[in-house]
């Protein structure tokens, strides 16, 4: 993808990438969910218990992070494709401004709407 011929993008990364597992694992914890640290051998038998008895929250926090992941990963994306409409001339007439902002939107809301869902 062009950057619209900026030269202050040449040979520069992004500051961060978006959409990562760590945004995600910050997500959860806001959630109110407990992100252990690795066990250690001595700590097995306490995580087999742990992992029987929480096994629904387990996978209720695999699912969230599997949603929440999918949504920022796809804000993200269309956030790229926003920037680079904008920034090049030359192809923003083939899809609307407009309509990507309001697709970025209705993501944006449908990620709120997840988090709010699981945060009760």
């Amino acid at each position: 993808m062009s950057m619209g011929g900026d030269p202050t993008w040449v040979g520069k990364k992004p500051l961060r990438k978006l959409g990562g597992m760590s945004d995600a694992l910050y997500i959860t914890l806001d959630l109110g969910f407990l992100i252990p640290p690795p066990p250690s051998s001595t700590q097995e038998e306490d995580l087999q218990k742990l992992s029987t008895t929480r096994g629904d929250m387990s996978d209720n926090l695999i699912r969230v992070l599997r949603e929440l992941t999918i949504a920022q990963r796809k804000i993200t994306d269309l956030h790229v494709e926003l920037q680079g409409r904008k920034d090049n001339k030359n192809v923003a007439y083939l899809t609307h401004v407009g309509e990507m902002e309001k697709e970025d939107q209705i993501i944006g809301n449908n990620y709120c709407h997840i988090k709010r869902c699981y945060s009760e």
